[in-house]
């Protein structure tokens, strides 16, 4: 199925339904042809030399990329202890107290850097969200799709044979495909959609105001944008022959549907001895076990498809 990016709306899906010929406003197009990141973008086809050339500049390129790899997580206790702190929501551990703390300890930079990205709320290699910034959006979210009377869906994403890549590839070439095609899915999506990554291969997002029709027309986009992408492996020395990967998802899609699941929320909520807050915590991660147990389904199923929780 051939997609035109560059007149899909983006912007609300709402339209995406009915209206896929309307020019994206508000943000940029992208547009498969000319964006592929992943190969060569101007290779001269008057010879076979010319070829060989801009593939091996391309080659060295992505060597380069190579090099820089995920982050690990701090494994000093004190900067474990420390990191539990910021990802169960303490404000007082920010930059500054960082500053001070650095100053009297002997914590290596490369952890204290791990701790800033956190704070941040941002994933170090993806730039997506990590699942404390998406934990804290999500309950704003959905606190304010349960009180507007708004539709929302979520979509757990697992990458298929994740760990082939790597064992076959070698983690660069691994961390450079979870970086790549993140930004790929997070440029086809609205500014109001959040997305994270929650997990090794495991990203989520959160769909405001988007049912269950439009939530699968976008997501099935993206998966389709992503077939039409090219993705090559990168040289190392476990595998230096550079190859074409078949990277595909397998996504979990769970739509709330207000006038009926509202309704059984504000019916359990007015028999818990919980307060509306805590209730509407348990309430989104039952939202999000649900879509991730589709996920699990569509992967079993054989990936690179869209399963809808019950």
């Amino acid at each position: 199925m051939q997609i035109d990016i560059a007149s899909a709306d983006c912007d609300g899906h709402s339209t995406v339904l009915k209206n896929k010929n309307k020019k994206m406003e508000n943000r940029p197009s992208y547009n498969p042809e000319t964006e592929r990141a992943f190969i060569p973008k101007e290779i001269p086809k008057e010879t076979e030399e010319a070829f060989d050339l801009e593939r091996q500049k391309e080659i060295e390129r992505l060597a380069t990329l190579a090099s820089e790899t995920e982050p690990k997580e701090p494994t000093d206790p004190r900067a474990v202890e420390m990191l539990k702190r910021i990802r169960t929501g303490d404000k007082s551990v920010n930059d500054t107290y960082l500053d001070v703390w650095v100053k009297n300890s002997d914590i290596s930079l490369d952890q204290i850097a791990y701790l800033r990205e956190e704070i941040k709320g941002t994933d170090p290699l993806t730039g997506l969200y990590n699942r404390s910034k998406f934990d804290t959006e999500s309950r704003i979210e959905f606190a304010r799709s349960m009180r507007d009377k708004k539709e929302f869906s979520i979509c757990v994403i697992d990458f298929n044979k994740f760990k082939e890549i790597n064992d076959t590839y070698g983690h660069a070439t691994g961390d450079y495909v979870l970086a790549n095609v993140s930004s790929l899915l997070k440029n086809c999506l609205r500014d109001s959609d959040i997305i994270a990554r929650i997990g090794g291969d495991e990203l989520i997002v959160f769909l405001p105001n988007t049912n269950l029709e439009q939530a699968t027309e976008v997501i099935e986009r993206n998966l389709n944008i992503l077939e039409q992408t090219e993705i090559f492996s990168l040289p190392s020395a476990k595998h230096p022959q550079v190859e074409k990967l078949n990277v595909t998802l397998s996504c979990g899609l769970k739509a709330f549907q207000q006038n009926k699941e509202s309704r059984v929320h504000e019916e359990r909520l007015a028999q818990s001895a919980q307060s509306a807050t805590q209730f509407e915590e348990v309430l989104l991660k039952q939202v999000i076990d649900q879509a991730d147990a589709a996920a699990y389904q569509a992967k079993r199923l054989g990936g690179n498809q869209v399963a809808l929780a019950a």
